[in-house]
């Protein structure tokens, strides 16, 4: 059993290693259109079907 263990947590640190990193955000947080940016497409999908997000 604490093997299967160490070989879980093995393969999790590999695929967290190997997750692609985040896009740098774009510009300073006072100038930002949106704090978050788009969620990768999410916030544009979602405005397109009438949600609008915004405080």
């Amino acid at each position: 059993m604490p093997n299967r263990v160490r070989a879980a947590a093995l393969g999790l640190a590999v695929l967290t290693c190997l997750a692609p990193r985040p896009a740098a955000a774009q510009g300073s947080v006072w100038t930002r259109k949106h704090l978050f940016g788009d969620w990768g497409g999410v916030r544009t999908d979602l405005a397109r079907r009438g949600v609008a997000l915004g405080a």
